[in-house]
């Protein structure tokens, strides 16, 4: 296995945690394809959508933008697993100026040409507003439920 990652799956949200370590490995395309074959395992089991945060906090204000780079046009290839995966909502989570670097990226249309990326300080606030999002959609979800009935 390629060093550089550690993924998480919080036990009880639909939100998988890909946190990106230091060093960078050499073989940075290597790594994006286990991050890639792994994430599509946990999404094959899960019914529905996934958050995947992209964590980035190791790096601190470290740049890594060139090695980044490597793996963005994988990512916007629709491959199970990558952030463009329809069953994939991503987030990412970083103070490095590469981190900001790689979300104006993904909006560029060779990149994915997402248009709304969150992108938070802290892993802790990230977890938080997406709990509080999943939480009032499923609010909304009952009482759609309940008006229908």
């Amino acid at each position: 296995m390629t060093q550089g990652y550690h993924i998480e799956q919080l036990k009880d949200d639909p939100i998988l945690i890909v946190s990106y370590k230091l060093p960078i490995p050499s073989a940075v395309l290597d790594m994006f394809n286990e991050i890639t074959a792994c994430t599509a395992e946990i999404l094959d089991a899960h019914e529905g959508k996934m958050y995947r945060i992209n964590d980035f906090s190791d790096f601190g204000e470290q740049r890594f933008f060139s090695q980044a780079i490597q793996g963005l046009a994988e990512e916007a290839k629709g491959i199970p697993g990558t952030s463009s995966d329809p069953r994939v909502i991503p987030v990412f989570v970083g103070i490095s100026p590469d981190v900001e670097l790689i979300v104006k990226a993904v909006k560029q249309e060779q990149y994915g040409g997402w248009d709304q990326l969150p992108l938070f300080a802290t892993l802790d606030e990230a977890v938080a507003a997406i709990r509080e999002l999943i939480a009032k959609n499923r609010q909304e979800d009952g009482r759609a439920s309940r008006s229908a009935a």
